[in-house]
């Protein structure tokens, strides 16, 4: 195996993983950043020989995690790679299904939205539902009973939850025990 810099890779030759010149270019650049989005692998082999980059790549990120720096982690190869190696105090958020993120950011309408929005065209007057819109806004699909996302909104007065479910009786259901609980958070 041979190392190459970046852009001089044969024609015909295939890179296996991100190498010590490239890490320590990222490296250099990351530490001014307040946001990192890493989608996909650092090789097009997965097996342990050539993950060295993506387990430094992980440590990289980890150290910027401490400095404030929001990571965004797309792909299940990534987000195995960086949790083998990030401590607890770590923070991150992580998507495997690195499909959804590749159509949200080409600007597709996503299939759950387009559901959601073709079964309910109508305005919602969200500040009649929650006494403080501004707040963060947590979706449960499929909300069955009801019983996760109360005790979500008894322990998080400070964020919204919306249930969303088929099942009208569920929902009849759902709405009376919302309205008896009198919270304005869900």
């Amino acid at each position: 195996m041979s190392m190459y810099l970046p852009g001089l890779i044969s024609l015909g030759w295939t890179p296996v993983d991100i190498g010590p010149s490239t890490l320590e270019r990222i490296s250099s650049l990351l530490s001014s950043y307040k946001k990192i989005l890493w989608i996909g692998p650092t090789s097009f082999d997965l097996t342990e020989e050539f993950s060295v980059g993506a387990t430094q790549l992980g440590q990289i990120l980890n150290k910027a995690s401490h400095n404030s720096c929001d990571i965004i982690l797309v792909g299940g190869a990534v987000c195995k790679a960086v949790k083998a190696i990030s401590d607890s105090s770590s923070q991150y958020t992580a998507f495997e299904n690195e499909s959804i993120v590749w159509e949200f950011l080409k600007g597709r309408i996503l299939p759950g939205i387009a559901a959601l929005d073709k079964s309910y065209p109508y305005q919602i007057p969200w500040d009649d539902v929650f006494s403080d819109t501004k707040q963060p806004l947590f979706v449960d699909i499929g909300s069955g009973n009801g019983l996760f996302l109360f005790q979500m909104a008894r322990n998080w007065e400070g964020s919204n939850f919306l249930g969303l479910e088929m099942n009208e009786k569920l929902v009849v259901r759902c709405l009376q025990d919302v309205a008896s609980a009198g919270k304005r958070n869900l």
